[in-house]
């Protein structure tokens, strides 16, 4: 009898706290834009070569969603996404190891808006930050949503 009124009163505590409610959190998910980016060296100066720049947007468990993804060392490669002249990601970077492939996954504030159609645009603003830690390019690119 006891184990049934320490079970009872197990659930009512959980139920009131709201962990419930919280279960229900663990199971939404939201987009994330992932933008693949072939990066140019030339004579010190980095670029994107834009005829291998690919993105496309996913759906994941806001568990699996990094908020806060800065490479703290030199060098990097950072990014941020704004809809509408308005900021809608947190900072995306990776470390820059030469001209190549890289990938970085834009994970959104909650309640800002998102693009509704894939005839819609976002800006995508990256940053080249070289290993003494001196900005070396901004590059800015439009991206169509995935």
């Amino acid at each position: 009898m006891h184990k049934i009124i320490i079970l009872f009163l197990f659930c009512f505590i959980l139920t009131t706290a709201g962990c419930v409610d919280n279960i229900d959190k663990l199971k939404q998910t939201s987009p994330v834009l992932h933008l693949d980016l072939f990066v140019v060296e030339d004579d010190g100066k980095v670029t994107l070569d834009l005829q291998q720049t690919d993105r496309y947007t996913e759906n994941i468990s806001v568990l699996k969603q990094t908020r806060y993804d800065k490479v703290n060392s030199p060098p990097y490669i950072a990014g941020i996404v704004f809809y509408n002249n308005d900021k809608i990601s947190y900072i995306a970077s990776t470390p820059y190891n030469g001209s190549g492939n890289y990938t970085l996954t834009f994970t959104f504030e909650n309640g800002k808006l998102l693009p509704k159609s894939s005839n819609e645009s976002i800006l995508v603003k990256l940053e080249f930050v070289d290993a003494n830690g001196q900005l070396n390019n901004i590059e800015r690119i439009n991206v169509r949503w995935a």
